[in-house]
């Protein structure tokens, strides 16, 4: 049997988080509910490449391609926070390959193929036969004679290299410097493979017939890699005897992310409507009119804002079907009868509690709305006692107290609190650094005119 059917999820303490698992018929989570970890993802932007090609035939071409919809995504939708890394530590664990299935304050939602291309309005359809992403051009020197004419017989070139050698040269002839910025799109955007992501041989070599080129289902293939590092990988006997918790343990690391994750992002904007509403700004700005040269750091949703609109949660899009292609099935796809289960309930209008979803790591426990309070501590009279010291003491708490009168759970829910305090304040510190910009910008403005003047 499976051991993704017969988990018994336990805390880091080595407790199971909810006893023995009811058998319910669900999936379980990969992190128990309200006990996930905290981490950061990293996004890419496709800017540079508008502003290289802007006004130009170049540019022309690409918004005729199937890397258009790119360029038309909502700006907010796209801007770095932690909405990506939270719907990961929040999916259930499944047997599917395609397939990424999260809940959000009890309610399910997909991650396919299929929502993949509504968001990125790239083409998903089959590859041709005989296509696989997993192949590469051996490194052969006829393989590199067109990565030669592209960018030198550099082989250690990186995505940074490319932007760098556009950029110094003017007079680069204009077919080449389209090329380049596809290579930009496709290494650096939407197959990236590292933090430092470089150009794959075969890409370039596929650039020698533009067309050949922009044929490619492009979705395809970012789906592919991007699910490929999103979802926990299948027990193979003798290499990994414990996937999910391997997995578990990367998401409480920095871990990087292959493909295209934000498209995770945009998903989960489009079918949490709530999630959306926290976001400043309108969808009318998309990265095509956006004025300036690059997405502001640190202005996405992060992790109070993410709880906040799971506790306000309320019904949300309905899960897509399969795309009227049949590009969103898969000849491989494994079956899970839980999975199938879940479905039945969604098509009949189940209302789902999060007391449904068992399982999962057993992380801190996050409580939205609950506050500690904080003991007045006495003044200190004269005494020859000795005062407690420093590294006792844990959140204003004697740990000595709580090791021995205290209930371990009330322990760390009251842990769970203060992570919710410091999110928050980080929050407010986001929103006054925001309006300290905006003054000293006003500063600036009024003292050029004050200049003029005199």
């Amino acid at each position: 049997m499976s051991t993704r059917q017969s988990i018994r999820t336990k805390s880091k303490t080595g407790d199971p988080v909810n006893g023995e698992l009811e058998n319910n018929g669900l999936p379980v989570r990969l992190f128990a509910t309200d006990r996930y970890p905290f981490e950061r993802v990293n996004m890419y932007s496709i800017l540079w490449v508008r502003a290289v090609l802007r006004g130009s035939p170049e540019m022309d071409i690409l918004m005729g391609s199937c890397f258009a919809g790119l360029f038309q995504i909502p700006t907010r939708r796209l801007l770095a926070g932690k909405v990506v890394h939270c719907m990961m530590t929040r999916q259930i664990v499944t047997k599917k390959k395609y397939e990424m299935w999260h809940v959000f304050g009890g309610n399910p939602f997909r991650f396919s193929l299929v929502e993949f291309g509504e968001v990125t309005g790239l083409p998903c359809r089959e590859f041709e036969e005989g296509y696989s992403i997993d192949y590469q051009l051996p490194n052969k020197e006829e393989n590199y004679e067109f990565w030669d004419r592209l960018i030198g017989d550099s082989r250690d070139a990186t995505i940074e290299y490319i932007v760098a050698l556009v950029e110094s040269d003017d007079e680069m002839p204009r077919d080449i410097r389209l090329k380049l910025c596809l290579i930009v799109i496709v290494d650096g955007v939407l197959v990236a493979k590292s933090q430092k992501p470089w150009p794959t041989l075969k890409y370039l070599k596929l650039l020698e017939s533009l067309d050949d080129f922009l044929a490619l289902p492009w979705g395809r293939e970012s789906f592919l890699w991007t699910i490929s590092t999103l979802i926990p990988p299948l027990k193979v006997m003798g290499k990994c005897e414990d996937p999910v918790g391997v997995f578990c343990n990367k998401l409480r690391q920095q871990m990087i992310k292959t493909g295209f994750p934000l498209a995770l992002q945009l998903v989960a904007f489009w079918t949490i409507p709530q999630l959306l509403q926290l976001v400043s700004g309108d969808d009318t700005i998309t990265l095509l009119n956006y004025p300036e040269m690059s997405l502001p750091q640190h202005s996405g949703l992060i992790v109070a804002a993410v709880r906040k609109a799971e506790h306000n949660s309320v019904p949300m899009m309905v899960a897509s079907g399969n795309h009227e292609d049949m590009w969103g099935l898969w000849d491989d796809e494994n079956f899970d009868r839980r999975v199938n289960y879940m479905l039945e309930l969604i098509e009949g209008g189940h209302v789902f509690t999060k007391a449904e979803w068992l399982g999962g790591a057993g992380d801190p426990l996050f409580l939205y709305g609950a506050k500690a309070r904080t003991p007045k501590r006495k003044k200190q009279l004269d005494s020859d006692e000795e005062p407690a010291s420093k590294k006792s003491r844990v959140g204003g708490h004697n740990t000595r107290s709580v090791s021995e009168g205290a209930d371990g759970e009330k322990f760390r829910e009251l842990e769970a609190r203060v992570d919710e305090v410091v999110a928050d304040v980080a929050l407010l510190r986001e929103v006054c650094k925001k309006q300290e910009d905006v003054i000293n910008s006003l500063k600036v403005s009024l003292n050029g005119k004050g200049n003029q003047k005199t």
